[in-house]
C-alpha cells in the first residue's frame, strides 16, 4: 500500500493536485477552486431548494387558509384582537419572503 506522498506524487499536475498537495487550510480551497465548488453546489443544490421553498410556501399558505376558515377571519374583518393581528403580521412576514425567495430561485435558473 502506497502512503499519501507517494500517491499524490503519481497524479499528474493540474490545480486539483496542488490542492492536494497544498492541503485544506481551514478546510477551504484556494479561492479559484472555491468560486468553482460554490458554483457546482448552486447549481446540483438548485432543484432540490426549488422544491424546499415551495413546499414550504404551499404549507404556510394552507396553514393560512385553515385560520381563515377556523377563526371566520373574512366576517369580523378588520376588528380582530391584537394578538390575532400578531398572528396574521407573522404568517403574512413569513409568506412573503417565502414568495420572494421561490421569486428569486425560480428566475435565478434561467442564468443557468
Amino acid at each position: 500500500m502506497q502512503s499519501a506522498p507517494e500517491a499524490l506524487s503519481a497524479i499528474p499536475e493540474n490545480r486539483y493536485a496542488e490542492q492536494l498537495r497544498g492541503g485544506f487550510r481551514f478546510l477551504r480551497f484556494s479561492e479559484p477552486l472555491e468560486q468553482e465548488y460554490h458554483q457546482y453546489i448552486s447549481k446540483a443544490q438548485a432543484r432540490y431548494q426549488k422544491i424546499a421553498v415551495l413546499l414550504g410556501l404551499g404549507i404556510w399558505m394552507i396553514f393560512t387558509l385553515v385560520d381563515v376558515m377556523r377563526l371566520d377571519l373574512g366576517q369580523r374583518f378588520p376588528d380582530y384582537p391584537a394578538p390575532l393581528w400578531s398572528l396574521l403580521l407573522v404568517r403574512g412576514s413569513i409568506i412573503l419572503i417565502l414568495c420572494l425567495l421561490a421569486l428569486r430561485l425560480l428566475n435565478g435558473s434561467r442564468e443557468h
